[in-house]
């Protein structure tokens, strides 16, 4: 499986795949996430930002949002605290096309491979996620909020560090 960074012919694809995620996240109960999120005005902005990134083998099996630098719903957390204060990478937005397994763990590799400390944070109710984060090793700091004012639970992965969540 390659990554690379989407290309602007990428995009109907990779909006496949967010309404691909969404179905998969009703199936599992969860039915306050992702309602009309993301989609084809997020996807744009983060390939103008050239943060937008798809796994491949033959078509595209997954897609992610991936910056490094200050992600300002991460300024402040509740319940607990970042592990550390220097420059992070910010995943966002990872979705799968459900058609292989591991799209999570090469998003995850991949992103730690640019930068050894890296934050991300999930619904509540986004349990395969959780699962994913807990998997690969981050570790849960507390609860952050997005714009709209709605929570979300904060992890983060150090580079050499053992995590014990």
């Amino acid at each position: 499986m390659q990554i690379r960074l989407a290309r602007q012919e990428d995009i109907p694809e990779i909006c496949h795949i967010y309404e691909l995620a969404r179905e998969h996240m009703r199936a599992e109960g969860n039915t306050s996430q992702w309602k009309k999120y993301p989609n084809e005005t997020n996807a744009l902005e983060d390939l103008a930002n050239q943060a937008l990134y798809v796994l491949e083998e033959d078509d595209i099996l997954g897609a992610f949002s991936f910056f490094t630098g200050e992600e300002k719903n991460y300024r402040k957390i509740e319940g607990g605290a970042w592990r550390k204060v220097e420059p992070y990478g910010t995943i966002h937005r990872v979705a799968s096309s459900g058609k292989r397994r591991g799209i999570t763990k090469a998003c995850f590799s991949y992103c730690l491979d640019k930068i050894p400390y890296l934050r991300i944070d999930t619904h509540e109710n986004n349990l395969s996620m959780q699962a994913a984060l807990r998997n690969f090793g981050f570790h849960y700091c507390g609860i952050v909020y997005v714009e709209d004012g709605s929570s979300r639970l904060a992890f983060d992965f150090i580079k050499g560090e053992p995590c014990y969540s």
